[in-house]
Parts: structure tokens; C-alpha cells; sequence
């Protein structure tokens, strides 16, 4: 079957995780998408409709990705390192990405320019070709193992030897095959460029009209061999009989088909407790499969018995409706940046490039509609006379290894096999054997799925934290949410029933409002305290004070807002009761009368929310910080609100790690005195805590009449370079030490003075010379900068 592949034009402006996005389609079929989220910095990516399921040859697409960093100037990334924070790519089944992250907007056009010119034409000459060969024959080395080699008899099975397939030529690669894949595959409208940052609306323009330019060569086509079923054995060392059910499934074209097994095999996968048998949809544009497959003994039978089931739709409904909720937050439940591969820009840029943004923003509508009822049109993929075998016999496995390669074999090996405690055993030695940064996240993150599946929720959990505070990868945290909204509870797990005479509530009570007592005994489980008097929640339409809720530590008065989604109510309920329970153990208005200034009180505030947020954070699993965005035209209320639960959580996340809870507690007897404290955790944990005081000589001009004088604080200077420096924020919040503002008054004009002070007058003297353009320094006086305004 041969499917010829045509553009469609498609231009839009949407909303994903509070981000707008445009979305423009050149006259070349170029996909261009912009997200401005309002910060200095830009990614760039850049994403092909190819990969590995396009080559003829094995390692070919691979290959071609490296290729491209390749020219005639010299490598891409080394040409691109003073203006990059990264640049780099990976290679999938249907697409390949190039990304560029950190670029200033002064580096913009370099970076684009170069892209350009690698997007215009292929650029490796011999030398360069053989050098990054040998990188990818080294790497390949090191990735193969025997579950790799399944994986690809597999997909022999499936796809046969056209598109997806598997092609044995064991030629070796030269230059002009990769030449010839880049020719065929990387074209403009089969691409599409996402740009990540702040820039002006004539900017983006002018990146369109230039990217427009490049030309399409001859169409390609996908060729797909016919599905042929069989039946087949295989041999790896499984500690358990397997049986594998192999059908070739829908590709996007079918969307609602293709909808329809996206949903079922993620409600099965949610099912967990499923004596050993599974459906996976591996989803593809052009090139997916379904799967049924039952380890361990009489596997047909069940098999059997099984495919029966799904045939009927006969799945739990409410994880069905999760699974549905799941889909429609694919995008929503991302970061805007973040590791490349897991950012809203790859999907949106995955998408695009196969012209398919307009299907998947129609897929997250279809969804709410989808039954498990199969049509008759879904259920023609899994036609029983249509379906490839695969047996794999339980083979012998000897001791768990020590050399890490051959145990990481193993583990995949015994996860593929359904036997759970020796996988779980494997993955942990791995883990005590060191291994890389992004290796020990994914092995936590297998711990934490194995345990799931095992039916032990307490030690899952505990396996993706600790992944989770390597690096924010999604994957864990959809695993936590799971296990948090206790679909399903563990087996055998009894549900905790929480005591509900320490609350009463006033006003029309939600629906979720009786989650309130559970919530209380959830705080006190994860803090280590008790409440100690009862709590009174109070109910209304609105808040007040432009808040969705809060707590008056005065009147213990506790109100919590209903505007908003069930699980936003939820997230300020806890939120204001867990300042309840900060009030009642610590007395946080005995500690306000001790405050002496404003810059104190910021302080203080910030530990107090930054506390109450890590517990919405870790507690409902909600990624705060990357939704915290600081721009040049941000309010003082909304600095202030991501100073508070920003940075405060930041620091209390600081104090925990090297001082446990006991460390958070003493933040409440010893509190921080400074937001320069806030800002930098290592001087508090120094013992570096003092009130930040006027120590500049406090100097008034002939005439000039004092009507205030106070420090700004660390706070005041770091929403300074957020207003009028961005780009320099992070070099410059350190090299703060002390700082005077003055409101004056001279022949009835009002204006400011504000001096701040560095550790000495060469810093000074950087500093000002970043201010050189734009908000200029009035002066300097050795180590002190002066900045005057109306």
C-alpha cells in the first residue's frame, strides 16, 4: 500500500496551560508556532516528520541526525556555544527534533541563521561524516542489549520490511545514504519551527517571510507492506512463559479509531491489577500497533478470556473517564520549558510537522464524548484471523548479575516477564551502583511502576519522589497522580478514614468540602504535626481581598473561595488549612509582633506560603514553580505572590534537604530576618541571618526635604531586574548587599533616590555597566550605585 502524503493549510491562534500559541503554516508547508511566555530567553525547536521508521537501511535516520551538526564552518554545537545554553537532538519513530535553548534575544539571528542553512541543505563533507559515525556506532554500542533486539523482531512482525518495518541491509552507511534520506525526508513541509520567549510581533514576521524561502523537493511517499499474521517463538531468558497478541493498528488518519485504542490501553494500564495480562496501543502517526499479552502459565486461555472482554468494552468505567482526562491534559499537564523532551514545543512541533496540530486539538474535544463501547470500525483492527503470535517459553536465568549492562538486561527482561520482585531486586541494585543523573531517574521511575503494579502504593510513591527530585520528569508525576487520586486503591490497602469532628463549616458547602477532613489528616501525615484545635471553614462565592482564599491568624477565620474547578478548591483548602496548622504549632501572630521592617515581614511571609505551596505541590502533585513566570511587565501584586510562593518554597525546600523537618520548624524560632536570606539559603544555613539596616550614609542635597527612608530589601532589588534587567536577574540578585531608599520633596517636586550597595566598587562597576543603556545608574560613589526618578 502506498499512502502519498499532501499538506493542509492551517493557521490559528489557541490557548494550551495558560500559554497562547500561534500557529502560522507557510506557502512552502513550513509549520511556524510561537509561545510567548513572556521571559527574555528563546528556545528554538525544529522538528521533521522522520525517523527510524522511514530508513532502509538500519541506524540511517539516526545517522542523519548527526549528520546535521555537521558544516562547512565547523561542528553546529561548537559554532553555537557562546550563544546557546544547549543545543542538541534526539531521534523517535516518526520525527526527529533540533533544539537551541537560553538564546538572548541578541543571539537570536545567529541561531536561526544557522538553522536556516542546515534546513536549506545537507552540509557534512567525509571528515565530519566519519567522525560522527563513529559517536553513533559508540553509542548504539552501548544502548543495544537483548530487549532491543526484541523489540525490533517485533517490529519485523508488525510492519514487515516497508514503513515501521525492519530492513536486515547490512551495507554499511555512507555519506550519500545519508544525503539521499535527508533529501527525501527533511523538507519544509514535512517540519515545523516553535519558538519559545519574548519577542515583538515584527520579530516573528520577519522569521516567517525568511524561513519561507526554503524550497520543497520531489514528494515522498510511504510505502507499507501488506500485514501478513504468523505465529513465531522466541527465546530470551524470560523467568515466566509469555504470549503476545500482535495486530497492526489504526493510523491517524482513522483519528476516532485511533482515539478509541489510545484510551482503552491507558484504562487497562490504570487497571494495574491484572493477573499478568495487558493491552498496549503503541501510537504512531503512520505506524501503530495493538497488543495483548499475558504472562505466566495457561496464557492462551487467558488470552483468551481477555480478548473477549475487550472485544465487549468491558473495562472499568472510572478509570476509563481517567484515562479520558489524562488524554485531554496531555499537553496542559506539560511545562512550557523544561528537559526538550518533555515541553509543550516538541509535542506541539511533533504534531505540526505531520500536519496534524488541527487533529490532536480535535482528538482533546472528541475525547469527552469517547464510550468504551467499541464501534464496529474499531474493533476491525483486532480481528481474530488477523493477529500474529509470539511465545516465548520461560528460559533459564541464572543469579542477578554485577556488571551493569548485563543487570540493567536483566531487569528489562524479568519486567518483561511479569515477574515483579526480581525486576524490583535488579532496579535497585542499579541504583546502588551510581548510575548517571537521567539513568537513576528512569530506574525510580521503573521502581515506581513495578511497586504499582505489585500493590505496595507507599514504596511507589517513595521511588518517584526520590525520581522526582533528580529531575521533574512528567512520567512520575502522572504515576503520583495516580496514586494520589487512589485509582485504584493498593491491594489490600485499607482506606484511611479521617475523623471529622475537628472541622465544622459555615455557608453552602461545595461537594468537595467533605475532602476536608481527609486533607487535615493527609497534613499532618506528611508534616509530622497535629492539629490541635478545631478548624472552621467558611464557604463563599467570592473570598474577597482579590484572593481564592486565606486565613487570619488574628481571628482564626479560615475562608476559602468556590469560583474555579473542584480541584483548585481543593488546592486553597489545603493551602489555608495548612496555615491553620502552621498557626496552632507555632503561634504565627506572636511571631508578627516581633517583626521589625518590611523587608523582615517579606521574609518571614515568604517561609509561611513558601510552606503552605510545597505542601499543595507535593501533596496533589502540582508542579507550582513552572508555572511561575517573571517578566518586565509584571504587577508588584503578582511579583509579590511568585516571591512568596516561589522563592519562599524554594527556600524551605533548601532548609528541609540539608535539615530535615526540624530545620523547616526552627525557620518559626529562628526566623530568617532578610529576603537577601530568602534568596540565597546557604547564608542562612551559615548563620549569616541578620536585619537588613541602613548602613549607607544617609546624605540629602541643599533644599531637599525627607519624607521617607527605608531599605528595599533583596525583594526591592530583585523586582528592579525583573522590571528593567531580566536578562541579567540571575548574575546580578547575589551581588546585592544593602540598599537606602529615599522619597524626597524639593520645591514641591517629588522624587526618588535610591542607593544600593556591592561587595565592592569592581562589582559596582559591572553592574553599572550592564545599566549603561536603558535604566541608566544617575551615578556611582565606590561601591554604591545611585538611581534617581520622579
Amino acid at each position: 500500500m502506498i499512502l502519498f502524503l499532501t499538506h493542509l493549510l492551517f493557521a490559528d491562534e489557541f490557548q494550551i496551560a495558560n500559554q497562547t500559541v500561534q500557529h502560522q503554516t507557510l506557502s512552502n508547508g513550513l509549520d511556524m508556532l510561537w509561545i510567548n511566555d513572556q521571559q527574555p530567553h528563546i528556545d528554538v525547536y525544529v522538528v521533521y516528520a522522520a525517523g527510524t521508521y522511514m530508513e532502509n537501511q538500519p541506524s540511517l535516520a539516526h545517522m542523519t541526525e548527526h549528520a546535521m551538526f555537521c558544516s562547512h564552518n565547523g561542528a553546529f554545537d561548537k559554532i553555537l556555544k557562546p550563544h546557546v545554553q544547549a543545543t542538541n537532538a534526539y531521534t523517535r519513530n516518526e520525527h526527529t527534533t533540533y533544539y537551541s535553548t537560553n538564546i538572548s534575544t541578541q543571539s537570536l539571528p545567529i541561531v536561526l541563521s544557522q538553522e536556516y542553512q542546515r534546513m536549506d541543505g545537507l552540509d557534512a563533507d567525509q571528515k565530519c561524516f566519519d567522525y560522527e559515525k563513529a559517536r553513533l556506532e559508540k553509542e548504539e554500542e552501548q544502548n543495544s542489549n537483548l530487549v532491543s533486539d526484541w523489540k525490533k523482531k517485533r517490529r519485523g512482525l508488525i510492519f514487515g520490511d516497508g514503513y515501521g518495518g525492519i530492513n536486515d541491509t547490512k551495507s554499511e552507511l555512507t555519506l550519500d545514504d545519508v544525503r539521499s534520506f535527508y533529501n527525501l525526508w527533511y523538507q519544509p513541509n514535512r517540519a515545523s519551527m516553535v519558538i519559545v520567549g519574548d519577542i515583538d510581533k515584527n520579530t516573528w514576521q520577519e522569521i516567517q517571510n525568511i524561513f519561507s524561502k526554503l524550497k520543497n523537493r520531489e514528494a515522498p511517499s510511504i510505502i507499507s507492506t501488506r500485514f501478513e499474521p504468523t505465529q513465531t517463538d522466541f527465546t530470551y531468558s524470560l523467568t515466566k512463559e509469555r504470549r503476545d497478541w500482535l495486530w497492526r493498528g489504526p493510523s491517524i488518519v482513522s483519528s476516532q479509531e485511533w482515539l478509541y485504542w489510545t484510551i482503552m490501553s491507558k484504562a487497562f494500564l490504570l487497571e494495574r491489577d491484572n493477573d499478568g495480562l495487558d493491552l498496549t496501543f503503541d501510537e504512531g502517526m503512520m505506524g501503530s500497533s495493538i497488543e495483548m499479552t499475558a504472562t505466566g502459565q495457561e496464557g492462551s486461555k487467558r488470552l483468551d478470556t481477555f480478548y473477549k472482554r475487550i472485544e465487549k468494552g468491558d473495562v472499568d468505567e472510572k478509570l476509563f473517564q481517567e484515562a479520558k482526562k489524562s488524554f485531554s491534559q496531555r499537553l496542559s499537564d506539560l511545562s512550557v520549558r523544561g528537559r526538550p523532551y518533555f515541553t509543550i514545543a516538541s509535542q506541539l512541533g511533533y504534531w505540526a510537522a505531520w500536519d496534524q496540530l488541527p487533529t490532536l486539538l480535535q482528538l482533546m474535544v472528541d475525547v469527552q464524548e469517547l464510550s468504551p463501547n467499541p464501534t464496529e470500525q474499531a474493533l476491525s483492527y483486532i480481528q481474530s484471523s488477523q493477529k500474529s503470535e509470539i511465545y516465548n517459553p520461560k528460559g533459564e536465568v541464572g543469579e542477578i548479575p554485577d556488571d551493569p549492562k548485563k543487570l540493567n538486561e536483566a531487569a528489562e527482561l524479568a519486567q518483561n516477564s511479569g515477574d515483579l520482585s526480581r525486576a524490583i531486586a535488579c532496579y535497585q541494585r542499579l541504583l546502588e551502583l551510581k548510575p548517571s543523573k537521567i539513568n537513576s531517574v528512569i530506574y525510580h521511575y521503573y521502581l515506581g511502576h513495578l511497586y504499582l503494579e505489585s500493590g505496595d502504593k507507599n514504596q511507589a510513591k517513595k521511588a518517584l519522589l526520590k525520581g522526582l527530585a533528580i529531575v521533574d520528569y512528567p512520567a512520575l508525576r502522572e504515576l503520583l497522580n495516580e496514586i494520589d487520586q487512589e485509582t485504584p486503591h493498593g491491594r489490600g490497602e485499607a482506606v484511611v478514614q479521617s475523623d471529622t469532628s475537628r472541622l465544622s463549616f459555615e455557608g453552602e458547602i461545595p461537594p468537595w468540602a467533605e475532602k476536608a477532613a481527609e486533607v487535615m489528616t493527609k497534613l499532618e501525615k506528611w508534616r509530622g504535626l497535629k492539629f490541635t484545635e478545631k478548624v472552621t471553614i467558611r464557604f463563599e462565592e467570592d473570598a474577597g481581598y482579590n484572593a481564592a482564599g486565606w486565613y487570619d491568624n488574628k481571628t482564626k477565620a479560615l475562608v476559602v473561595g468556590k469560583g474555579g474547578s473542584e480541584r483548585f478548591g481543593e488546592g486553597v483548602m489545603l493551602h489555608e488549612l495548612y496555615h491553620a496548622l502552621q498557626d496552632q504549632q507555632f503561634d504565627l501572630g506572636a511571631i508578627e509582633k516581633n517583626i521589625k521592617s518590611e523587608d523582615h515581614m517579606r521574609a518571614f511571609y515568604a517561609v509561611v506560603e513558601g510552606e503552605a505551596m510545597l505542601a499543595v505541590a507535593e501533596l496533589m502533585n502540582y508542579d507550582f514553580l513552572s508555572h511561575v513566570r517573571y517578566t518586565k511587565s509584571i504587577s508588584d501584586d503578582m511579583f509579590q505572590k511568585n516571591f512568596n510562593y516561589g522563592e519562599g518554597m524554594k527556600f524551605v525546600q533548601a532548609i528541609r534537604e540539608k535539615r530535615g523537618w526540624d530545620g523547616v520548624g526552627t525557620l518559626y524560632s529562628d526566623p530568617p530576618l532578610s529576603t537577601a536570606v530568602i534568596l540565597d539559603p546557604d547564608r542562612y544555613l551559615a548563620g549569616e541571618n541578620a536585619l537588613q539596616v541602613l548602613t549607607i550614609p544617609i546624605k540629602k542635597h541643599h533644599g531637599e526635604k525627607l519624607l521617607e527612608i527605608r531599605s528595599k530589601g533583596a525583594y526591592g532589588w530583585m523586582l528592579f531586574l525583573v522590571q528593567h534587567a531580566p536578562e541579567s536577574m540571575e548574575e546580578l540578585l547575589k551581588l546585592y548587599r544593602t540598599d537606602q531608599y529615599m522619597r524626597l520633596e524639593k520645591d514641591g517636586t517629588i522624587y526618588h533616590r535610591w542607593s544600593v550597595a556591592f561587595e565592592s566598587s569592581r562589582t559596582a562597576k559591572r553592574v553599572q555597566k550592564i545599566f549603561a543603556n536603558g535604566n541608566s545608574v544617575k551615578r556611582r560613589k565606590g561601591k554604591i550605585l545611585i538611581w534617581e526618578w520622579e
